[in-house]
């Protein structure tokens, strides 16, 4: 390869970021727009004083190579090993979702475990009739205990009810492991743990952002340079080839003739503008209408919990889940300090949006007063985000449950200097960028969309 290309990166979070870095290296000439004030995407810092945290819950998997060595070579000895402890928060006490912190029991008292062995066994001898995935979990996992361990955390985190869920079919059940098939087992049985603390977690000593912000000092140093608040507002295709776009540099507008456009634009608002599609017959049925608030304490105490993050099952709380800073075993938070995220998995019309701030702070310190979580008297500081289209849920199997998507990623593959990358969690993303760089770099198409693909389970290790 001896031309150099332009290339139209739409996105500065991971994907784009990613995909920027490696194509500067070679000389290609980046224009990087970001429809933001600031890069990141999702995998941008929330900072106060001494604090560098994550936004939201950041779990970075080392599962791609690829990936895992790209994150190495930028962080070096700041890419740091942590205990991946998670708890369950029902009924005010934190109970464990691996046997390898408090045994087989998790944290119930024996009568609790007694009583959600013999609803197991109720269930197993029942006459039920399965028609949904609630009376499906039920009758595989006993009414005691997907109650207190799955299902209410779940139907938050997705927005939806387990008794509005079809029955999953048995190719659902071989592609999700952790399925209700076997959660009793899975969750206290000790050969099923073994998997699971085989794998090595890492994170950024400085916060998720801490990525982020290495590659753009890269790029200046490449000089490449980020159009933050700027749009693609037009594209004209022939052929199934993009042949001119219109982008708008904080509201001036610029044509462009690009080589290549790699987007990291969600798939329904892609369909929208690379095919004339309405998002809003789409919009019934998509995740996109659903968000997030996010809710930051920053308190002069220490953690008064190990767990890196709680999901909260109880069904009479709004938390989704509460991640603790402080448990990564980095610098995001001060010795002796403590950073909460209350994440609240939300519906765009819930009426949690239109409530006041200072209401959704003092919603939140009682809750985690009354669960002996935090000394509200020792806050320091607070945050509160709302982030409407903001769905964390985002997952691979929407690509195999939502027909719509997957018809939508079908169509856009056929535009031929368009690469889609677009994916669900922080290293699938990443892994899209490079593969899109090194498909540019060496020509092959073919091969960004074989080790892309968003429908396999698997990450593309290759």
């Amino acid at each position: 390869m001896t031309k150099k290309k332009e290339i139209l990166i739409i996105g500065a979070g991971p994907s784009g970021l990613s995909a920027a870095l490696e194509l500067a290296k070679t000389g290609h000439k980046i224009i990087l727009i970001e429809k933001a004030k600031c890069p990141g995407g999702l995998m941008r810092n929330i900072n106060h004083g001494d604090f560098n945290v994550d936004l939201g819950r950041k779990e970075l998997y080392t599962r791609i190579q690829k990936v895992n060595d790209f994150w190495e070579e930028l962080l070096h000895d700041d890419y740091i090993k942590y205990e991946h402890r998670v708890g369950i928060l029902y009924k005010n006490k934190i109970l464990e979702s691996s046997i390898l912190y408090k045994g087989r029991l998790k944290g119930l008292s024996l009568i609790q475990f007694l009583k959600c062995l013999i609803s197991f066994v109720k269930e197993k001898i029942s006459n039920r009739k399965v028609s949904n995935y609630r009376d499906f979990a039920y009758k595989n996992s006993g009414v005691l205990f997907t109650e207190i361990f799955t299902k209410g955390f779940h139907e938050k985190f997705v927005g939806r009810l387990w008794k509005d869920l079809p029955i999953p079919d048995k190719t659902a059940r071989e592609i999700d492991n952790r399925s209700t098939v076997s959660l009793f087992q899975y969750f206290f049985l000790k050969k099923f743990e073994t998997k699971a603390s085989r794998i090595e977690w890492r994170h950024p000593k400085y916060g998720a952002g801490q990525i982020t912000n290495l590659i753009i000092e890269k790029l200046n140093n490449l000089n490449v340079n980020v159009h933050y608040e700027s749009n693609l507002s037009g594209v004209k295709i022939i052929d199934n080839s993009i042949s001119l776009v219109t982008i708008e540099l904080k509201g001036v507008k610029k044509e462009l003739k690009p080589d290549y456009v790699i987007s990291s634009i969600p798939p329904e608002f892609s369909g929208n503008i690379f095919l004339n599609l309405d998002y809003a017959k789409t919009q019934v049925k998509t995740s996109m209408n659903r968000g997030a608030i996010l809710v930051y304490l920053f308190l002069d105490e220490s953690s008064k919990f190990n767990h890196c993050w709680v999901n909260v099952s109880d069904q009479n709380s709004k938390i989704g889940r509460i991640v603790n800073y402080s448990n990564f075993g980095g610098g995001m938070v001060p010795k002796f300090k403590t950073c909460l995220c209350l994440e609240y998995f939300l519906f765009n019309k819930d009426p949690l949006f239109d409530l006041p701030k200072q209401e959704l702070l003092e919603m939140a310190l009682t809750e985690l007063t009354k669960a002996h979580l935090i000394n509200r008297e020792n806050l320091q500081y607070h945050m509160i985000f709302k982030l409407p289209n903001t769905n964390p849920a985002v997952d691979w199997k929407d690509y195999l449950n939502e027909p719509h998507k997957v018809e939508l990623y079908k169509k856009l593959k056929e535009i031929k200097n368009l690469y889609n990358v677009n994916r669900a969690g922080t290293d699938r993303a990443t892994h899209a960028g490079l593969e899109a760089a090194a498909a540019i770099k060496f020509g092959s198409k073919e091969l960004f969309e074989k080790y892309t693909d968003p429908r396999q389970k698997e990450p593309w290790n290759h």
